[in-house]
C-alpha cells in the first residue's frame, strides 16, 4: 500500500469513528441539534492542536456547550451534573456544599474563553470548549470542580506563622551580587526549558496524573481513578514520568552550573544541613555521566 493510500485509509477510519460518534450523540441528546459539519470542524481543530480525542461522544456535547448552545448546557445539567456531584461527595469541598460547588464549576465552564477567536455570531466561546475529549466529560468536570474548591480554600487560608517567619528569614539573607543573580537566572531558565520539554514528552495520562497529584494535592489512587486507571497502573505511569523528569536533570547542559554556596544561606537553611552536606553541596554539580 502506498503512502497516500495509507493516509487515505487512516482518514476514512477517523471519519467512520466521527460519524458513529455523531450518530450516538444525536440519539442521546437530540435536543442539542448541533450540525454534523460544525461538530466535525470542532474535532478537526482539536486534532490540529495535537490532541487525540478518544471520547468523541462527550466531545459533541462539550463542543456544543462551548459554542453557546443552551440545550447542550441543559443536557450537561441533567446528565453530567448528578454523576459529578456523586463523585464530589468523596472530595474536599472547601466551605461549599456539593450543589454550590457544582454551580461554581458550571459558571467556570461557562466563562468566556479568550484563547479562541469569536464565534460566527460575534460572541466568545465558553471555556468548556477547552475540553479535548482525552478523558470522560464527567471526569473533566470533576477536575474543574476540584480546582475551584482548591482555589477557594487557598483564598480563605490565613497566612501561617511559619510562613511569616520564613519570609522574615529570607529578608535577612545576604543579597546576591549581580553576577550571582545572572547565574541563578540562567540556571532557572535552563532547568525550566528542560523540564518543559520533558513534561511535553509525557503522555496525556502522565501529565494529568502529575498535575493532579503534585499541583492539586490529590492522592495517586484518586487521580488514577478519574481517568479510569487502576491503582497499579497509575503508580506505574507516575513512576515512569518521574523517572523521565529525573533523567532530564541528569544531563550535560546542567553540568557545572549548579552551585549552592552556604555563605548565601540564611540561618534557617544552614541549620537544616550538617557541615558535611554543606561541603558536598557547595561543590559544582556533576552528572552521572561525568562520574
Amino acid at each position: 500500500m502506498t503512502g497516500s493510500a495509507w493516509v487515505h485509509t487512516l482518514t476514512a477510519m477517523a471519519d467512520d469513528k466521527l460519524y458513529m460518534a455523531f450518530n450516538q450523540a444525536t440519539q442521546q441528546w437530540p435536543q442539542v441539534n448541533w450540525s454534523r459539519r460544525d461538530y466535525a470542524v470542532h474535532v478537526k481543530e482539536i486534532r490540529e492542536m495535537g490532541s487525540k480525542p478518544s471520547h468523541l461522544v462527550d466531545l459533541y456535547l462539550a463542543g456544543a456547550a462551548g459554542h453557546r448552545m443552551d440545550p447542550a448546557w441543559e443536557a450537561i445539567q441533567q446528565d453530567i451534573g448528578p454523576a459529578v456531584q456523586r463523585i464530589l461527595t468523596r472530595q474536599p469541598l472547601a466551605d461549599l456544599t456539593i450543589e454550590d460547588l457544582w454551580g461554581e464549576t458550571v459558571m467556570n465552564l461557562m466563562d468566556n474563553d479568550d484563547t479562541r477567536p469569536c464565534l460566527t455570531d460575534g460572541s466568545m466561546a465558553a471555556r468548556i470548549v477547552r475540553y479535548h475529549g482525552l478523558v470522560k466529560l464527567i471526569n473533566y468536570c470533576v477536575t474543574i470542580a476540584q480546582r475551584v474548591a482548591i482555589q477557594r480554600h487557598r483564598k480563605r487560608k490565613p497566612a501561617l506563622a511559619s510562613d511569616v517567619d520564613a519570609a522574615f528569614e529570607r529578608s535577612q539573607s545576604p543579597s546576591h551580587t549581580p553576577l550571582q543573580e545572572l547565574q541563578q537566572t540562567e540556571l532557572i531558565e535552563t532547568m525550566t526549558n528542560l523540564l518543559a520539554q520533558a513534561y511535553a514528552s509525557l503522555s496525556a495520562e502522565q501529565q494529568f496524573l502529575l498535575t493532579m497529584i503534585y499541583c492539586h494535592g490529590m492522592k495517586q489512587k484518586e487521580a488514577g481513578k478519574l481517568i479510569g486507571l487502576s491503582e497499579f497502573t497509575a503508580n506505574r505511569r507516575v513512576k515512569s514520568a518521574i523517572k523521565l523528569l529525573r533523567s532530564t536533570l541528569d544531563c550535560p547542559e546542567l553540568a557545572g552550573h549548579i552551585q549552592i554556596s552556604p555563605q548565601l544561606w540564611n540561618a534557617v537553611w544552614q541549620a537544616a544541613w550538617p557541615d558535611t552536606d554543606q561541603q558536598i553541596l557547595s561543590k559544582p554539580y556533576r552528572t552521572r555521566r561525568q562520574r
